[in-house]
């Protein structure tokens, strides 16, 4: 209020004595849209580099979780591959135990069945009708 009062007083002081003021009501509004277009550029710079701060900031954070997604899902699939193998190694060995049972198993029986012959066969000399020695 005060200002504006003494800016009056003054103008008016200087139409009395003829002399252009050179603040006039022009010049001030005129400064005043330039401190406002500044401010305003400034403000939006400002803003802009702030977003763009603050995106960055979010991408990187995102990069980030992906980044743990894919790590997490890596171990997983190591871990499936890895209990398939060892699924895959148990059932080999099944099958070689099976096959070594069943080779045992054959085995005992050919033993049985070659004591069966011996016992059949007598161990003596078989002799033909004729009397000869075979």
């Amino acid at each position: 209020m005060r200002r504006r009062k003494r800016r009056r007083r003054i103008k008016k002081e200087e139409k009395k004595e003829g002399e252009e003021g050179e603040e006039g009501r022009g010049k001030r509004k005129r400064k005043r849209r330039k401190r406002r277009r500044r401010r305003k550029r400034r403000r939006k710079r400002r803003r802009g580099r702030r977003r763009k701060r603050w995106r960055r900031k979010k991408n990187k954070e995102k990069e980030k979780e992906e980044e743990e997604v894919e790590e997490e899902e890596e171990k997983e699939e190591e871990e499936e591959k890895e209990k398939e193998e060892e699924e895959e190694e148990e059932k080999e060995k099944e099958k070689e135990k099976e096959e070594e049972e069943e080779e045992e198993e054959d085995e005992e029986e050919v033993r049985q069945e070659g004591r069966g012959r011996r016992r059949r066969q007598g161990g003596g000399v078989e002799y033909k009708q004729g009397g000869e020695a075979v």
